[in-house]
């Protein structure tokens, strides 16, 4: 029903997919997928999400895109509440909550992080967790961009020997 493996598509690695039928009456497939980038593909933004038109066939069965696959070009326009509101692409942690941007890993069972202690920094408070284990101190922001240039200012003021931090 949908594939991009084996083709030139751009798109590559779809699935996870989910049918929606929107209050016009259109069906559209939603799904992950990513965009490979260079000789050895790499997809350094990660798995995004696409969406592809629905038709179906004579005895009922979903028939996705054109052939089975996601055209990589804008579809639209859809029905929406209203435009959303642009992301700054600076943060100065001045606005008392992290912005909607902002991601933390898993489902921390409590914040360690403060936008209070140190007005204008974001402060982490930092464990012997690694990336690895389950509760982690982390806050990040998912890259949007191919080309994007990312800077950090780092307090390493109170840091001990042997504590890490990027």
């Amino acid at each position: 029903m949908l594939t991009h493996r084996s083709t030139a598509s751009p798109i590559q690695a779809t699935g996870h997919a989910d049918l929606v039928e929107l209050a016009d009456g259109t069906w559209w497939m939603v799904c992950l997928g990513v965009r490979p980038l260079g000789q050895w593909p790499r997809h350094h933004l990660g798995r995004e999400t696409f969406l592809a038109p629905v038709s179906w066939s004579e005895d009922g069965w979903p028939r996705v895109g054109h052939s089975g696959m996601v055209e990589p070009r804008d579809i639209g326009p859809f029905p929406v509440a209203g435009p959303a509101a642009e992301e700054p692409t600076r943060d100065d942690f001045d606005d008392g909550a992290l912005r909607l941007s902002w991601n933390e890993l898993r489902t921390p069972t409590h914040p360690r992080w403060s936008l209070t202690e140190q007005p204008g920094w974001l402060v982490l408070r930092g464990t012997a967790s690694t990336l690895d284990d389950m509760d982690v101190t982390f806050v990040g922001r998912r890259q949007q961009h191919w080309r994007c240039r990312t800077e950090a200012r780092l307090d390493l003021a109170n840091s001990r020997d042997g504590d890490e931090a990027g």
